[in-house]
């Protein structure tokens, strides 16, 4: 498959895997993730998303962890935001 075909989130996952430091762990992370996310994410969607000020507070933090722009620490917040998004369908 030509790179031009792929998504973006197949495009990153590529990158992420055959960088030469592909195999740390940070990359790996991050490869996964934009895998979980082809997943489960339809191509086109036309829903929107509910105002942060309805939100929750796991809702919230979720979207707090997913916006940080924090250089290394990037994959932590992806992460914190995965465990607030699992713990909004547990309560």
């Amino acid at each position: 498959m030509k790179m031009m075909d792929m998504s973006g989130h197949d495009q990153a996952a590529m990158s992420h895997e055959m960088m030469q430091n592909g195999n740390s762990a940070a990359h790996q992370d991050m490869a996964e993730m934009h895998k979980k996310m082809m997943k489960s994410k339809p191509e086109n969607t036309q829903e929107t998303a509910k105002p942060f000020s309805e939100m929750n507070e796991h809702e919230k933090a979720a979207v707090v962890h997913e916006k940080a722009n924090n250089g290394l620490s990037s994959v932590i917040h992806q992460q914190q935001a995965e465990k607030h998004r699992s713990q909004i369908t547990q309560n």
